[in-house]
């Protein structure tokens, strides 16, 4: 008798895609002065702490014009190499500006001034007043300061678009030197 055996062969072929997600954490910038926001970019904003905000329209663009507003837009891996960003803002002329009973303001479109800010502080006073809850002397590897006040009370540094730092294990508050501002409770300022 003839017996015949089937040998069934199964080839598997598994394909795995691994997506690794390192930590980042945000550096923020905060803007002291007033600075200008297209309506649509809000999202990029925190304006909870503006202790001023109002309407403003620009040939019937819509803006919010707020002072102590922080800016969203990057985001560093732990312990990586971070640069420090100019930003472009933008600020109006009020005197080009008319406002209304509500207290929005009505604008021409030459009101829209520009400039960069390329200088940053990174300073303890300010930290502890947004709640971000470092010093600033625990940011490793501050390269290119502009000036080092670490030894002074409100300590921090000054940094421009220049400067590297390591990435801590929390959030970055960078505060702007301002165009205009005046802060009295932070001797750092009017320097």
């Amino acid at each position: 008798m003839l017996t015949s055996t089937i040998v069934y062969a199964l080839t598997c072929e598994v394909n795995v895609n691994a997506r690794v997600q390192i930590r980042g954490y945000d550096v923020d910038y905060l803007f002291l002065d007033y600075i200008l926001i297209p309506t649509n970019e809000l999202n990029n904003y925190d304006i909870s702490n503006a202790e001023y905000c109002t309407n403003v329209n620009v040939d019937n663009n819509n803006y919010k014009y707020c002072n102590y507003v922080i800016k969203k837009t990057q985001s560093c891996p732990e312990n990586s190499t971070c640069p420090v960003k100019s930003s472009e803002v933008k600020y109006l002329d009020e005197d080009k500006c008319t406002e209304s009973d509500d207290g929005s303001l009505t604008c021409s479109s030459d009101a829209i001034k520009t400039y960069t800010q390329n200088s940053w502080f990174m300073d303890d006073y300010y930290t502890d007043l947004f709640g971000y809850g470092y010093n600033v002397s625990s940011i490793n590897n501050i390269r290119n300061i502009v000036y080092d006040y670490l030894d002074e009370d409100p300590s921090g540094v000054e940094v421009n678009n220049n400067s590297t730092f390591t990435m801590p294990g929390h959030d970055v508050l960078l505060v702007d030197e301002g165009l205009n501002h005046e802060c009295e409770e932070n001797p750092r300022y009017g320097r």
